[in-house]
């Protein structure tokens, strides 16, 4: 049950994030449901949810939206969705070559099962940037 919350929580920051224009529910979903749900988490909550600042809940679903290209470009250790991902996480240009090498270098570490999630994925790179 708290692993569902977590997602939920986590779901919803993404949505009050990627859509703060939308003035109404309408305007997202079609569906009078979202304010009720999104009014559960405050501003300051989504903006510091689970540590992720706006820019990393955005690197999350960018991963989900093209995981293959992003992974294909991690193995390479070069490529568009992997400079867009270090974009998200705000590395340094000065420290961009090191972030590719290392994600080529660890991306067996970065994802070493099949259900890893792009929420797992971009904490470890997250976690791994802050070494450089």
């Amino acid at each position: 049950m708290k692993q569902i919350n977590k997602c939920r929580a986590l779901s919803l920051a993404i949505l009050t994030v990627i859509m703060p224009d939308c003035e109404s529910s309408d305007e997202i979903l079609g569906i009078t449901i979202v304010p009720m749900l999104t009014s559960e988490i405050t501003s300051s909550e989504k903006h510091s949810l689970y540590g992720l600042t706006d820019k990393e809940l955005k690197a999350i679903q960018f991963a989900q939206l093209n995981w293959s290209n992003l992974t294909a470009d991690m193995a390479k250790g070069q490529g568009e969705n992997l400079s867009t991902i270090a974009d998200f996480l705000s590395i340094p240009d000065t420290k961009k070559a090191a972030f590719y090498a290392a994600a080529k270098n660890k991306f067996t570490q970065f994802i070493p099962a099949s259900d890893t999630t792009a929420e797992q994925l971009v904490v470890k790179l997250k976690t791994e940037s802050a070494k450089l």
